[in-house]
């Protein structure tokens, strides 16, 4: 097997990774072949995450369907190198990106497809500002795109979506959950009349 994988979609996912932490799966870019046309690059910390749903060019085709987690080390020296596409292979000594070989972390990847949001109440939701911002950085980097910022569509007390010009590039946030938030004189609760 031999596929390209945009660089833009690593970054992205790569900027959501953990950079330490005792669950080791959480410090590495998930590549998941959904199936020989569809392949989901994620990338999360426990707290945000990115992922990308795109059809891969493969350069040699393979059986394989499955998940690779590739080290957020690797990964990151990939990236640096600025070209469009990463070259992702099997070798007989594990796997390759580009000319990097290395072992795929074994841990299993969490289930990120549960935590993407199907549909958007549009309910007011709080949120982590710094939290905020490196999701949005991490979908930024993942559509390439520096102009127009992600938006982020809220969904109240469940994960909210955050999207830039690029659909197929999902963040994902949860929200702060507090019983009784504090509102000063500067902010007052939004309501709506039905």
């Amino acid at each position: 097997m031999k596929v390209l994988l945009s660089s833009s979609f690593l970054a992205g996912a790569l900027e959501a990774t953990a950079k330490r932490d005792v669950r080791k799966s959480l410090t590495g870019v998930c590549v998941d072949f959904l199936n020989e046309e569809e392949v989901v690059i994620a990338g999360t910390d426990g707290y945000i995450l990115v992922a990308v749903k795109c059809t891969p060019t493969f350069e040699e085709r393979g059986k394989f369907i499955g998940q690779i987690v590739i080290p957020r080390a690797n990964v990151a020296v990939a990236v640096k190198v600025k070209e469009t596409f990463v070259v992702l292979s099997a070798t007989k000594y594990g796997y390759a990106l580009d000319s990097i070989v290395f072992e795929p972390i074994e841990h299993k990847f969490p289930p990120y497809a549960r935590i993407i949001p199907d549909k958007i109440s549009g309910e007011v939701g709080s949120y982590d500002l710094a939290t905020l911002s490196r999701v949005a950085k991490s979908v930024q980097k993942a559509t390439g795109a520096d102009s127009n910022p992600p938006v982020l569509y809220q969904n109240g007390r469940n994960a909210a979506a955050i999207q830039g010009q690029d659909t197929r590039v999902i963040g994902v946030i949860m929200p702060l959950h507090r019983a009784n938030p504090e509102f000063t004189v500067w902010t007052k609760p939004i309501t709506t009349k039905e």
